[in-house]
């Protein structure tokens, strides 16, 4: 009877290393999992703003903007105009990419060659107020 009970005791002491280890290695591979997870959609955002930030300043019309009349384009940017009138009070103040570019020809309607609200983008990181998070926002396109 004892040694039936040592060996209860034994094969439980045994079921349960081999649970706790179990539990080790799922929480491993969910650890492991949310981290994939993390760099591959930081991966994507980096990509999303390199592509917007290499497009910006585009202008399918641009020739009639300033060729003809001599004026600047509707997506210039101007830092003065644009980002430091808006954000200059915030304490995150240059924490931030502005940019607009023309998704749509020339040939587009309504009114080829003017920012849409969907054309102009900014892109922030807050690290203390929002627990470090990167967020993209549309501003007025005549802002």
């Amino acid at each position: 009877m004892v040694e039936l009970m040592v060996a209860m005791v034994a094969g439980l002491l045994l079921v349960a290393a081999a649970s706790a280890l179990f539990a080790s290695i799922l929480k491993a591979n969910r650890t492991a999992m949310q981290m994939s997870r993390l760099n591959q959609e930081l991966q994507s955002i980096t990509d999303m703003m390199a592509r917007d930030i290499q497009r910006a300043g585009y202008d399918a019309s641009a020739a009639a903007h300033t060729l003809v009349s001599g004026a600047t384009s509707p997506f210039y940017f101007d830092s003065t105009k644009h980002l430091l009138n808006k954000y200059s009070s915030s304490p995150d103040q240059f924490r931030c990419i502005a940019l607009k570019y023309d998704e749509r020809d020339e040939n587009a309607t309504p009114s080829p060659g003017q920012p849409e609200d969907n054309e102009v983008v900014v892109y922030s990181y807050h690290s203390a107020t929002l627990g470090g998070s990167v967020w993209m926002a549309g501003l007025p396109a005549s802002g």
